[in-house]
């Protein structure tokens, strides 16, 4: 009966989520690590290939997940690592509810205590400032630079100064849609140059004939310039926030 019950109620939210959103649901929706349904973008071996770099931690980590769009990403690493996981979505467009849709995921994940949501159409302001007061273990950032046009490269310098490992994922220059504005192949050779590896090539869901690349940025991130997101980044913070982090140990050092 119970299982009955449980099946009815994952059925109720499905058919409450497609409603909050006319667009296509890019990923699979997950609830307490039950898949409801798929997406129109492969997850699981994505998330394969995050768990390579996840699993080199033996320690908790914190995850920035930025356009996290159905929390796919956010909802297993919590899960699976007991994770803090950092979800960033806003609207792209006024018509979609992404949004909406994430909040109420978040609301249903009730087995998940460490997930935090907030909604935010991010600008390269808002990322640079981000990046000057906190540091994140992992940060995510799949399919989200070239939205950002002209703009892209100060954004990826931005992203790739989150934290120490950035994972990237980027459409394919010969994507018939987002490859026309020709920033796929500027980012792609920007992420590479920086020493980017790639550790996965995906079909692209508008062209399953090209395939996407998930780029991985080891860094290591040892300072912060401001101390809090209302404090504009000044070099007399630059040597009072200090940070040690490895994959066994973090350690913070405040001057």
């Amino acid at each position: 009966m119970k299982i009955l019950i449980k099946s009815l109620i994952l059925v109720t939210l499905q058919i409450s989520l497609q409603a909050q959103t006319h667009n296509e649901q890019y990923q699979d929706i997950v609830i307490n690590n039950v898949i409801v349904s798929h997406g129109v973008r492969e997850c699981a071996s994505r998330y394969e290939a995050l768990k390579n770099i996840l699993n080199k931690y033996k320690r908790p980590i914190t995850m920035l997940d930025i356009g996290a769009s159905q929390g796919y990403f956010s909802f297993r690493t919590a899960h699976d690592y007991d994770a803090i996981c950092i979800m960033i979505e806003g609207d792209y467009n006024s018509e979609w509810h992404i949004s909406d849709q994430l909040l109420t995921l978040c609301q249903n994940n009730t087995d998940l205590e460490k997930i935090l949501f907030l909604k935010q159409h991010l600008s390269p302001e808002d990322l640079e400032q981000l990046a000057a007061c906190e540091h994140f273990d992992v940060v995510l950032a799949f399919n989200v630079i070239h939205h950002f046009g002209k703009q892209w490269e100060r954004v990826a310098k931005a992203i790739l100064s989150l934290g120490d490992n950035i994972v990237f994922e980027n459409p394919p220059p010969e994507d018939k849609i987002a490859g026309k504005s020709g920033y796929p192949k500027l980012i792609e050779q920007f992420l590479l140059a920086n020493n980017g590896k790639v550790i996965l090539e995906i079909p692209r869901h508008t062209d399953p004939k090209t395939k996407g690349k998930m780029v991985w940025c080891e860094k290591s991130k040892s300072q912060l310039s401001s101390p809090y997101w209302f404090v504009k980044p000044n070099n007399i913070f630059k040597d009072a926030y200090l940070i040690k982090s490895t994959y066994t140990a973090i350690l913070w050092t405040v001057f």
